[in-house]
């Protein structure tokens, strides 16, 4: 009897556990309206796309529950994009009991997530409504006085609403060609790690998110060989518009791969980023000179060796690759049965071609391979001026 009494309790008490747990202490969910639900504690660092964080969608009265519609997102770094200037979020997501004590208007879709007062630093709030309302955004208020403030409003409401100041006068436009297909990108990829070199035994982990204007239906990420084979697939849970990313993957072979994340929201719309798998072997050895520094449409020289202290030199190659991780510029060489090869009088030199580069940052990464499969991987950043 006092087993059964005990064994009783034990359940009552998991059962208790269970239902009375804090949902501040589970991950990011999406309420019935495809709106993410998060913790300022929690993820409140954590960013939603290139340029915005949780935290700056937080209700102002310090609460820790934060609603944030991934389309609100999606418009914010499309107005960022745009001007290229940061934009400032003054009031987003407002609870409730906030909003009713500011004198909010009843069910703004501020206490829903959906909303956002923002400003930019040189740009009049004219200029940003007029450009909010040319990709589609459907709720625009303008506020343009100094009795009402200089900031704009805008919203992920479902029909089309524009007005003027506090007044809330009515408006048709605000200079804008309202466009139906609206947004410059409707899926804003945000991953915050994916190396592009890995030692071969080493785990490859991808992380970051996908927030999007519609609900995703599905999302994968797949590893794709030099072969254009998928050697590895991994499912990732999608929640409503949003995807939150936290993937690894292990035991891929020495070589050269891509990694690819694929979403469907009724636009398919993907993300890839090429890496490699480097061997522990030292039998290749890259060395490689160029300035850090080359003036824009100059040319620039790269000298430097490739050898192979046991076997010849498989396959070399040259990478151009920008700051957000794209190959701009490729070129590929297999000498014949040759143990060294001198860069600068081959084809990794003569092609690349630096002065077709914009200003900016950039890496050049070369990769030698031997008859054995063994990698290495050299690489320096350098800016064009």
């Amino acid at each position: 009897m006092k087993k059964t009494l005990s064994l009783i309790l034990c359940i009552v008490t998991l059962f208790c556990t269970l239902a009375f747990s804090s949902p501040s202490a589970s991950a990011a969910a999406s309420n019935s309206n495809g709106v993410m639900v998060f913790s300022k504690k929690q993820d409140g660092s954590k960013y939603l796309s290139k340029n915005f964080q949780v935290k700056e969608f937080a209700c102002k009265d310090g609460s820790d529950e934060i609603l944030i519609d991934p389309e609100l997102v999606v418009i914010l770094q499309n107005i960022r994009d745009h001007f290229g200037k940061a934009v400032i979020i003054n009031s987003a997501y407002r609870s409730p009991a906030y909003n009713k004590k500011i004198g909010g208007a009843t069910n703004s879709n501020h206490t829903k997530g959906m909303a956002a007062d923002i400003r930019i630093s040189g740009v009049s709030p004219k200029e940003i409504a007029a450009y909010a309302e040319s990709i589609g955004v459907r709720g625009i208020g303008l506020y343009e006085t100094s009795s009402d403030g200089y900031f704009v409003h805008v919203d992920t409401r479902a029909n089309k609403s524009y007005w003027y100041g506090q007044g809330q006068k009515y408006r048709s436009t605000f200079g804008g060609s309202f466009n139906k297909n609206p947004y410059k990108e409707d899926v804003l990829f945000n991953i915050t790690n994916c190396p592009t070199v890995i030692k071969k035994g080493s785990a490859f982990t991808v992380t970051g998110s996908v927030v999007a204007t519609s609900a995703l239906n599905s999302a994968s990420c797949v590893i794709i060989n030099a072969q254009g084979s998928v050697v590895q697939r991994v499912s990732i849970n999608t929640m409503g518009k949003f995807a939150e990313i936290n993937l690894s993957f292990k035991n891929l072979p020495v070589g050269e791969y891509t990694v690819r994340i694929d979403v469907d929201g009724g636009i398919c719309t993907k993300w890839t980023r090429n890496f490699y798998v480097e061997g522990a072997s030292s039998n290749v050895t890259v060395t490689c000179n160029m300035p850090t520094s080359i003036k824009v449409k100059k040319s620039c020289n790269i000298t430097g060796s490739i050898k192979v202290s046991s076997g010849i030199i498989a396959s070399t190659k040259a990478c151009i690759i920008n700051k957000s991780g794209n190959v701009v510029q490729s070129v590929s060489y297999t000498p014949y049965k040759s143990s060294s090869l001198n860069i600068a009088k081959c084809a990794l030199n003569y092609n690349l071609k630096f002065a077709q580069l914009s200003t900016g940052t950039y890496t050049l990464r070369i990769t030698a391979t031997d008859n054995k499969g063994n990698i290495t991987i050299w690489s320096q950043q350098f800016t064009v001026k």
